[in-house]
């Protein structure tokens, strides 16, 4: 015998049912897909985050132990050579003492650190300049900006003490190419590290 007592879903309930699930759906996978993009973000800034204090690392060490010969102003590199007046630049050249070699740091349009070697005619003569170049290579990527504050050391003259130079670098590293995103896509590093260039000072 058939019962007739049976219940059944209308299509009311049905349609209901179906919107629901599916609001509850979409909420759930867009929380998902905030969650991966927040993921992959913080992943991309601390890489590029590293490849940044390597580059700062290496350029500390490399200007703790040179001279400056000249700063790229963003427009060339400043004349005369062995000259680098005091302000903000996003490059650099120096040469290091410890490995009797001029080295080359600068920032280019592509938001990339790069190093470049090159040799110096004249240890004793700074201002005989740097050649024999060889290729840039980089050293950081998904850099919104390099500054360099400089100031170079100085023998006492009359009525000016010697002056022990000093290079303040400055850096922001972003998750993505071209730093687009907000604030929380980017980290900034900074440091000063003094010159040991005495024999220019002379202290």
């Amino acid at each position: 015998m058939k019962n007739k007592n049976y219940k059944a879903f209308s299509l009311v309930e049905v349609l209901m049912a179906t919107f629901v699930f599916s609001v509850i759906m979409v909420g759930v996978a867009g929380a998902f897909s905030s969650s991966v993009f927040s993921y992959k973000s913080g992943k991309n800034i601390q890489q590029n985050l590293e490849q940044a204090q390597f580059a700062m690392n290496l350029m500390t060490k490399t200007i703790r132990t040179s001279s400056i010969v000249r700063c790229y102003d963003g427009s060339g590199w400043t004349v005369p050579v062995g000259t680098c007046p005091a302000g903000i630049y996003d490059g650099i050249m120096v040469y290091d003492y410890s490995q009797a070699k001029c080295i080359q740091y600068l920032y280019n349009a592509q938001g990339k650190i790069t190093v470049n070697y090159g040799e110096i005619n004249d240890a004793a003569n700074m201002a005989a300049g740097c050649k024999t170049w060889g290729t840039a290579q980089d050293m950081a990527l998904n850099i919104n900006e390099l500054l360099l504050r400089v100031t170079q050391s100085a023998a006492a003259g009359a009525g000016t003490p010697a002056t022990v130079g000093k290079v303040t670098i400055s850096m922001e590293a972003c998750s993505n190419a071209g730093c687009a995103g907000n604030a929380n896509d980017r980290a900034i590093l900074q440091t000063t590290v003094s010159l040991r260039d005495y024999s220019v000072s002379g202290l």
